[in-house]
């Protein structure tokens, strides 16, 4: 049964496509990789950059602090700080100078010099912003492992060298994206045997139950073994060919876990995401084998896991203490966190339940049911029209078949489901960053009003150590002991307007008064990055818009001035707009805090919309419905041949092919164009349809910014301006139909060259990756004219893709007319094609 069940995955090819389509991602990564490596020198020298920023404020706090205490002998205190930060100056330059020379090995060390001198600064007093806390540990750490192993600093975003490139590609294929891609070529392996009626033949042999099922699991494994072995071996192969040097498997990795961090060896951490992997993939492939045996159609049995396994990996996030066999899913998360006791008992509850499934497979009665599709009729009355078909006939023909098979009422259910589940989340998140914005205004309150009253203290106390020096040295002293006094007088009644200011948002918020509320969120910002309130204010504010950067303080002050005059209804939770330009550098950690802090969600009628074109959600039913209509003239040309059925019939091929698209355009677009509607109104009753003209940022290219009669908004060099948040989501639902069309389109001209529906979605998959990459990497200057380019819709609407490779043709109204004529080449050359005599070849 063994064999049996290999030559029948041998012979669907699925297997080849999969694994020569890793080998060829591979290969396409190294060269991505090798193009990015002119940058390497660069991205350390902006590394470096921000410590020297960073070494020059500190210079100018010892300056002034030298300044306060006079012509006199400068305190020892003082003395060893200055000291330390020359030895930490020196030792930066020295690190630089590493760079330079790209002298990689020696790297280390000098990184580890830098950071035992930071650790010397902070312990004599000074506080080093750029490099503090867990981020020098973490330095310290890394470089010491690097330092004690002999290893060279590597280029670890676009690595060249075997260890690093094979953790790369194992995190692409052996992730999420790699287990579903499994389960769908090879997770229906139960069904198929009903579909295609191989069940039969199995009866009448002298098999068990068990072994079949145990047959089918043995070559699942196989093809997981298969799989991993080319990962592997090409993530080593390619860069050993290509001159990357032998693998250091001693190169450390970070893993963390809450507040602390852990360095491990990339062979270690290559091990156990390979073991994560395999639990992953053994389960699901249990958990497909005990579905199949209630399911009679691979789309129904895929269609139950996926919605299952979406709804264990949502829950499973959630709560990940439970240790249930959906946490595998979560690979990406379970590689970077810090090991401990709980691993292994995920793995064991992981294996159980593999175990529990597949007992499930063999003891549950199988449904042996065959598609009644068959026997119905396929066309009205019972009979074939006597006359010759036209192409509205050959739709309504289609349409049929579409409604006798099922799948699409199914696929349809499945997405209501789907809707009203990601609402429930999105709806959830909502509340949560409500209540967490007003917990965190609350605790701003309260800090503000301590500082303030610190402040009054420490002007009494000073004031009292002037008269006492008053007494003792004259005069000379008390104007200065007044004026310290005053700024903290002065940055406390600061202090105390902020504190007020963040209370009065609660009670706008309240009472609805949008504009009041707007405005205390602009004074907050203001007083926070631009204000000068004396000497004590403007320390404790000392590099907090050094991270962000500038252009995101002038987005957030225009974007507020846009609502308070618009009078629209917040958003939560940040106050800060968050952009593509921001000065984080390589602090990824601390990046991704301030985003989530400052990301916006709601879950009303269009900015649930927002949400879907922005995150690439509206990809999931495009790619579905391309699966189920995107087959064509393939499908009929199977292995059950109705095409020879059908041209036995007064019908025209070219006419099956307009046939196909009309019905296959017609349904998935109103079907999407649905499911959206659902999501706005389920918005729009839980939480209101939103404000039209919520201001969503769009970059504006440099071409046109740079213009002399440019009259938008500018922050520096970069232009910018708001899209309303109602012409958004108009535009998202267009573009998201039209390249559902063009895809379905782009299969269906695809399917009249070959018989094989693999072959038709791998052609259109590696077509779309291939254009997709071409226009936005090798061929920016016609990006605008290559219809893939507006995949992404996001990229499009906010106008980043535009700004990025500073192409102002990339737009909603060009991706509207280039899809478009996209849709009309490809139908017009598939029925051209066979109109002119092209010969169909059968099955």
């Amino acid at each position: 049964m063994l064999r049996f069940e290999w030559k029948k995955i041998r012979r669907q090819r699925k297997l080849l496509v999969l694994l020569l389509a890793v080998l060829v991602g591979t290969g396409l990564l190294y060269i991505l990789n090798t193009m990015s490596q002119e940058d390497w020198k660069e991205e350390a020298f902006d590394q470096t950059d921000v410590y020297r920023s960073d070494v020059a404020v500190e210079g100018e706090h010892l300056k002034q602090e030298q300044e306060d205490a006079g012509d006199g002998e400068v305190p020892p205190e003082l003395s060893s700080r200055q000291e330390a930060l020359s030895k930490l100056s020196q030792a930066l330059y020295e690190w630089r100078d590493v760079i330079y020379y790209a002298n990689w090995k020696e790297y280390p060390a000098a990184e580890q010099t830098f950071a035992r001198e930071v650790r010397n600064y902070s312990e004599k007093g000074g506080f080093f912003n750029a490099l503090s806390g867990e981020n020098l540990e973490l330095v310290e750490a890394k470089s010491a492992w690097l330092v004690t192993h002999g290893l060279a600093y590597e280029d670890e975003r676009h690595p060249l060298t075997p260890h690093l490139f094979l953790s790369e590609t194992v995190r692409i294929f052996f992730g999420l994206p790699g287990l579903v891609v499994l389960i769908l070529l090879f997770g229906a392996i139960e069904i198929s045997d009903r579909e295609q009626g191989t069940w039969r033949l199995i009866r009448t042999e002298p098999v068990t139950r068990m072994s079949v099922v145990l047959s089918k699991f043995g070559v699942l494994l196989i093809v997981l073994v298969l799989y991993g072995v080319t990962v592997i071996g090409s993530g080593l192969l390619i860069p050993l060919v290509a001159g990357g040097g032998l693998p250091a498997w001693q190169y450390p990795v970070v893993l963390h876990g809450g507040e602390s961090f852990a360095i491990e060896s990339v062979l270690f951490w290559l091990v156990r995401g390979l073991m994560y992997f395999i639990c992953g993939a053994v389960f699901l492939f249990a958990l497909m084998l005990a579905a199949g045996t209630r399911f009679a159609k691979s789309f129904s049995g895929l269609a139950f896991v996926f919605f299952l396994g979406l709804a264990g990996y949502v829950l499973s996030g959630l709560f990940p203490s439970i240790k249930n066999p959906f946490r595998m899913l979560h690979w990406a998360e379970l590689t970077d966190l810090i090991p401990n006791s709980g691993d292994w008992q995920l793995i064991a509850a992981t294996l159980a339940a593999t175990i529990l499934l597949l007992a499930l497979a063999v003891l549950l009665p199988e449904n042996r049911t065959e598609s009644k599709s068959a026997s119905k009729p396929r066309f009205a009355g019972g009979e074939s029209p006597k006359n010759s078909w036209r192409t509205g006939r050959m739709a309504l023909f289609e349409w049929r078949k579409t409604v006798r098979q099922g799948l699409f009422g199914q696929s349809i259910v499945l997405f209501l489901l789907a809707v009203l589940g990601g609402y429930f989340l999105l709806y959830e998140s909502a509340r949560d960053h409500q209540a967490e914005y007003f917990e965190r205004v609350k605790e701003y309150a309260q800090s503000d009003l301590e500082f303030a009253d610190q402040l009054k203290s420490n002007s009494e106390e000073v004031i009292e150590i002037g008269k006492r020096e008053m007494q003792e040295f004259g005069d000379q002293m008390m104007g200065v002991d007044e004026e310290q006094a005053e700024d903290m007088l002065q940055t406390a009644r600061m202090a105390e307007v902020r504190s007020s200011v963040e209370l009065d948002k609660i009670s706008a918020y309240e009472e609805r008064d949008w504009r009041r509320f707007h405005a205390d969120q602009l004074y907050t910002v203001y007083a926070k990055y631009r204000m000068v309130i004396g000497d004590v204010y403007n320390s404790s504010n000392i590099g907090q818009g050094i991270w962000f950067g500038r252009f995101n303080e002038d987005v957030t002050f225009a974007e507020k001035e846009w609502m308070i005059r618009h009078d629209i209804k917040p958003v939560f939770s940040g106050e800060i707009a968050v952009s593509m330009y921001d000065s984080w550098g390589d602090w990824e950690k601390e990046r991704k805090q301030w985003m989530e802090e400052n990301q916006k969600v709601d879950a009303g009628g269009l900015f649930s919309l927002y949400h879907v074109f922005s995150s690439g959600l509206y990809l999931i039913p495009i790619l579905l419905f391309v699966f189920l209509f995107g087959t064509g003239m393939a499908a009929e040309r199977g292995k059950r041949r109705t095409m020879d059925l059908l041209l036995t019939q007064p019908v025209w091929s070219r006419s099956v092919f307009l046939g196909k698209a009309v019905n296959g355009i017609a349904a998935s677009s109103v079907a999407m164009a649905g499911i959206f509607g659902i999501l706005l109104i389920l918005g729009t009753v839980f939480r209101g349809f939103g404000d039209w003209m919520y201001p969503i940022l769009r970059y504006v290219p440099e071409k046109v910014s740079a213009r002399e009669d440019y009259t938008g908004m500018l922050s520096g060099s970069k232009g910018f301006e708001f899209l309303p948040l109602g012409d958004y989501a108009v535009q998202g639902l267009v573009l998201s139909v039209l390249v559902l069309i063009f895809l379905i389109a782009l299969a269906l001209f695809i399917s009249v060259f070959t018989r094989h529906s693999a072959v038709v979605f791998a052609a259109a998959a590696i077509l779309s990756a291939a254009g997709y990459y071409a226009g936005r990497s090798i061929w920016p200057e016609a990006a605008a004219y290559i219809p893939f380019t507006y995949l992404k819709i996001g990229d499009i609407l906010n106008g980043e893709l535009a700004a990025r490779l500073d192409v102002p043709e990339i737009s909603f109204w060009t991706g509207t007319w280039v899809l478009s004529a996209g849709i009309l080449f490809l139908l017009l050359a598939g029925y051209l094609t066979l109109r002119v005599g092209f010969r169909l070849r059968r099955g």
